[in-house]
């Protein structure tokens, strides 16, 4: 067994690692929809034309 053929397991290991946590990263950014707005502090509803 020489070096390559111990090192191709290791990188397809890390390629595979890679790809699930681009994709789970993506889709994480992906998903996000649009709920009711809310304040931060207090999580009640807000209308866009309410003043504080």
């Amino acid at each position: 067994m020489d070096f390559l053929q111990a090192f191709l397991p290791l990188l397809g290991l890390l390629a595979a690692g890679g790809a699930i946590g681009w994709l789970a990263w993506r889709h994480g950014r992906t998903k996000k929809t649009k709920g009711l707005p809310t304040d931060p502090l207090c999580g009640l509803f807000v209308n866009k034309d309410d003043k504080i």
